[in-house]
């Protein structure tokens, strides 16, 4: 399993939400949410404020990718597909980068 941690950022006058990633990296690709109580739960929508913005980030919400086909390496570049309820699909490409940089610098 590997996660993917982002921000997206809504420059449009009304709310959006992320409801779905797919990837051809995994098997599949879920948001996911983790409780306080460590266990997740599957995660419905990433709501983003008009102007505003909303995070991934560890230890709160998450893309949970399952059964990656080969190995990640550092470095390598995952192609993702973002969809939202309003702007419809983004597809983009994430870094593959140590849990250790995105604990330093949380929002990017």
């Amino acid at each position: 399993m590997a996660a993917i941690y982002l921000t997206v950022k809504n420059s449009g006058s009304h709310l959006d939400a992320l409801v779905s990633v797919s990837t051809t990296a995994a098997l599949s690709a879920m948001l996911m949410t983790e409780n306080p109580d460590g266990s997740m739960d599957f995660m419905r929508e990433l709501k983003i404020p008009a102007h505003g913005q909303a995070s991934l980030i560890p230890g709160e919400d998450h893309v949970m990718l399952e059964v990656p086909k080969s190995q990640l390496h550092l470095g390598e570049r995952v192609p993702i597909t973002l969809r939202f309820a309003r702007a419809g699909s983004l597809r983009i490409q994430v870094p593959v980068v140590p849990l250790s940089r995105i604990l330093e610098h949380p929002s990017g």
